[in-house]
């Protein structure tokens, strides 16, 4: 595929076009590979969803409206019993409503669905451990309190606050809440990075290890979007320290991010894992919108490029992408390849 140095747009354009044509199921309103059940994918078409509204932000392309209707269905229910997948999708209705009030569309359903889906996920919460939100309602699942949809909750409370105009609950004490709760939980250490869980039934023993690129991403918009809305300064300088960190840690010597399960041969990231390093590279360039310190910005314009560069040149066959961006391409997957698609959109920010 003939596209110049540099042209992230002509990028991610490809690689979007490759997600709709490859995996989009139209009628279902889902993405999934050919053959498999879409419901297998639920947390991984919400996050498609946001993908594709971000590719329409940051690049002018119209082309993919119809699809937000196509996944947001009036009847379609958003909860299931995991909470962190159930962010997930509150986080995306939250995206497209933003995005239809920019595009002067309707968008009241897309808010009200965000609040549906946020206030099962507060029911989440309880004083175990000193607060915060279970992974799960499922009693056979596994009983723990895990960094990522505590951060998530953080994001759709901050987010809710800033967009609800009369609401029934004050979201901006809920993220309040749950930022001081994780902050408090051990699963933040000294080196600014972000663990796994917090595990009630086990004297609230703390699981740090393997670290996660997206654990470590998502906690850059929650500290971003809290401070929002409550301008604590202090939030900013977190949120500087732990991108510092966590780009360094996850780097290689190229500065291209990888996954603990890539480093294994043949790589051995699971079809959730596939994705988290595209989520990560989403909130740094999500924090770099908001963020005005010539340094820091600076680090996090490197880290975005290189990456997008690496994934095209070394993780790509023609408009698919492996889950190795420092390469050689092996296959593809629908979670590599939204993966790949976070990245380049962010990339996006920097063409003129």
């Amino acid at each position: 595929m003939d596209v110049a140095e540099g042209d992230y747009r002509a990028m991610a354009k490809a690689a979007c076009a490759r997600l709709q044509d490859e995996y989009f199921i139209r009628d279902k309103g889902l993405w999934a590979p050919k053959g498999q059940n879409p419901y297998d994918f639920w947390w991984t078409s919400a996050v498609a969803l946001e993908a594709v509204i971000e590719y329409m932000t940051l690049t002018g392309d119209l082309k993919y409206v119809p699809v937000i209707d196509l996944v947001l269905k009036d009847d379609r229910n958003l909860v299931n019993s995991y909470y962190d997948d159930t962010c997930w999708w509150a986080i995306s209705c939250l995206r497209a409503y933003d995005y239809a009030i920019a595009q002067e569309l309707p968008a009241d359903d897309y808010l009200k669905k965000a609040i549906k889906a946020f206030e099962i996920v507060t029911e989440g919460w309880d004083d175990k451990c000193g607060g915060g939100i279970w992974w799960s309602a499922d009693p056979n699942a596994d009983q723990i309190k895990g960094s990522i949809e505590n951060e998530q909750a953080i994001v759709v409370a901050s987010r809710l606050h800033e967009r609800v105009a009369k609401p029934e609950r004050d979201y901006k004490k809920f993220a309040q809440d749950t930022w001081d709760w994780l902050a408090s939980s051990n699963m933040i250490d000294a080196r600014h990075l972000v663990g796994n869980d917090v595990r009630p039934l086990k004297g609230c023993a703390v699981d740090m290890e393997p670290l996660y690129t997206y654990t470590n991403g998502v906690i850059l918009g929650a500290l971003i979007d809290l401070w929002k809305v409550t301008g604590d300064p202090n939030l900013r300088v977190r949120a500087e320290q732990m991108a510092e960190a966590s780009i360094v840690w996850f780097s290689n010597d190229d500065g291209v991010i990888q996954e603990h399960c890539e480093l294994a041969e043949p790589p051995s990231c699971d079809k959730d894992q596939q994705m988290f390093k595209g989520i990560y590279v989403h909130y740094a360039g999500y924090l770099y919108s908001f963020y005005s310190n010539g340094v820091l910005d600076d680090k996090l314009r490197t880290f975005i490029l290189k990456n997008a560069d690496s994934i095209w040149k070394n993780a790509r066959l023609v408009d698919q992408f492996g889950v190795r961006w420092t390469g050689p391409y092996e296959s593809a997957t629908l979670p590599t390849q939204i993966s790949a698609l976070l990245a380049l959109n962010q990339a996006c920010r920097f063409q003129v």
